[in-house]
């Protein structure tokens, strides 16, 4: 636990990395054996009734069998940390934490974010995935790291089982959860300054203003996209997309000259010479449309009614955006893309045998052509 920095934080007020940066071994590949289901350690310190968010159970059950790689100390942090993290959240008055009590608990929190012990930081999340909800005083300042380890614990849950006593599905669950409580963060503070910890200031987990972190939420959702197979799951991930672009193109199209070159300056800082809009909310766009285009028509998604609803839903809100963001430069290969995949959606859909042809289907076809419509009026309305 951090001395000095409780002091630090606790005087904080709320008004006051990329993928690249992760190591190859947390990359989802097609290989990759998962960890066993067990829970010997963890089970005995935390219990077997706590229970996840839709009320199932989180622990295994007696017969779980103990694997290597888990100590006793690295089990008891999880579990106090829960613990912890559990009181806090789970509190529903006015009542204000003492400034040195709410020093400890995020000097506490911050220390787990920064060693990134995979068992404490799955029980952070998964306890503690409306910490970024309730108001905290100085709960900013551990924001770049509470999204760089949620990162990686969303990257490393596609394949293995972190956690003995928490499915994969429930942590990228709980992960996308805690992401959708800050994911209007960047664009609503901007580029206002986050308070820096000194003992962590130079980490690659660290940024200094609230729009660095913008470019490591649409990685994280871009990596949803592409990897997650769990319906609920693609469903909160869609809806964050939504969210982001929506809300990047008005902050964007909001900023004076004077503030976009700025902004700019700052993305090329960041990215590099070579792509001073990746950044940009135009770059955001043509990212998620992309990934959404590519995952629409494949088994996984056009297979699950509500998926695809859910996808198409998108797609429409990206009608309304304004015509500067959609066909930056008069490039109209973003609204191309969106066409052809929903006519190639509507193909895929229309081919498969009369058994599996249902009013849901019928429906959803007859949604997409009317999308498809409005696409060609936007896209003629915009040219003309």
């Amino acid at each position: 636990m951090l001395t000095s920095g409780s002091n630090v934080i606790a005087g904080l007020s709320l008004h006051s990395v990329d993928l690249d940066d992760v190591p190859e071994a947390m990359i989802v590949g097609s290989g990759g054996n998962k960890r066993r289901s067990i829970a010997s350690s963890c089970s005995s310190v935390t219990g077997d009734s706590l229970k996840g968010d839709n009320g199932s159970s989180v622990f295994t059950g007696p017969g779980a069998t103990a694997v290597e790689g888990i100590d006793g100390v690295s089990a008891g942090r999880a579990a106090a940390i829960a613990a912890l993290t559990r009181v806090v959240c789970s509190k529903r008055t006015n009542e204000k934490l003492p400034n040195q009590q709410l020093g400890n608990f995020l000097s506490t929190i911050h220390d787990a974010l920064i060693e990134k012990d995979r068992l404490v930081l799955c029980s952070l999340f998964f306890y503690g995935q409306n910490l970024f909800r309730l108001g905290l005083i100085g709960v900013e300042a551990i924001l770049p790291h509470y999204l760089f380890a949620l990162d990686i614990i969303l990257i490393e849950s596609a394949k293995l089982r972190l956690h003995p006593s928490i499915p994969e599905v429930e942590m990228r669950r709980a992960c996308l959860r805690a992401l959708s409580s800050v994911v209007c963060w960047p664009t609503t503070f901007g580029m206002s300054k986050i308070p820096q910890i000194a003992e962590s200031s130079n980490l690659k987990s660290s940024a200094t203003s609230y729009l660095q972190l913008r470019s490591r939420i649409y990685k994280t959702l871009v990596f949803s996209l592409r990897n997650e197979t769990d319906p609920v799951n693609l469903h909160l991930t869609l809806a964050m997309c939504t969210v982001l672009m929506e809300e990047s193109c008005a902050f964007d199209l909001g900023l004076t000259e004077e503030q976009t070159a700025e902004m700019i300056k700052m993305s090329t800082l960041q990215h590099g010479n070579q792509t001073p809009e990746k950044g940009l909310c135009v770059s955001f766009v043509r990212g998620l449309v992309s990934a959404i285009c590519d995952r629409i028509c494949r088994p996984e998604w056009a297979g699950e009614h509500s998926v695809s609803l859910a996808a198409i839903d998108v797609l429409n809100c990206l009608s309304h955006l304004h015509p500067t963001v959609l066909f930056n430069n008069k490039d109209v290969s973003t609204g191309s893309l969106i066409v052809a995949s929903l006519c190639r959606f509507i193909e895929t859909q229309l081919s498969k045998p009369p058994p599996l042809h249902s009013k849901d289907l019928h429906s959803t076809v007859s949604l997409v052509f009317y999308l498809i419509m409005c696409w060609y009026a936007f896209n003629y309305s915009s040219n003309s």
